[in-house]
């Protein structure tokens, strides 16, 4: 399937393999995300008593902070950019990538349609494949 986008006044023509590009990198960015978001604060998210409790030792890291990762940085960095232009889409994209359970469980929770959820998901594909298409030439149209 292929679909128009308008972006500068011409349309461009976006590809699956386009698609599928975004979406690696979505799920790349959610493992990134989810391996240690600390919303910025630098604490861990675990505390002592719960090291002891389950390690049996405290282990201290010197670092508190997500490793750098520029391909997933540059995802939160358009996802940030989406929340501020359409705050549904980036809402969904969060909700996708990085909420567990499955559609169904994630449309109840979030109380969202399945069908909008589904909709919305797409159309934020959409954009994110304009948007690094705009900043790279890594798609391919």
């Amino acid at each position: 399937m292929v679909r128009s986008m308008k972006t500068s006044g011409y349309y461009k023509e976006i590809t699956n393999e386009a698609i599928k590009y975004v979406v690696n990198r979505l799920e790349e960015w959610a493992e990134w995300f989810s391996r240690g978001n600390w919303h910025g604060l630098g604490y861990s998210a675990k505390t002592i008593i719960y090291h002891l409790m389950t390690e049996g030792a405290i282990i201290h890291s010197t670092s508190n902070v997500l490793p750098v990762h520029e391909a997933a940085e540059e995802i939160e960095a358009l996802i940030c950019e989406m929340q501020k232009e359409h705050d549904d889409l980036a809402y969904v994209v969060r909700i996708h990538y990085l909420a567990e359970g499955s559609q169904r469980q994630k449309s109840q929770l979030f109380n969202i349609h399945r069908d909008h959820l589904s909709e919305r998901l797409h159309s934020a594909h959409y954009w994110l494949a304009g948007r690094l298409a705009k900043n790279t030439k890594k798609l391919r149209y």
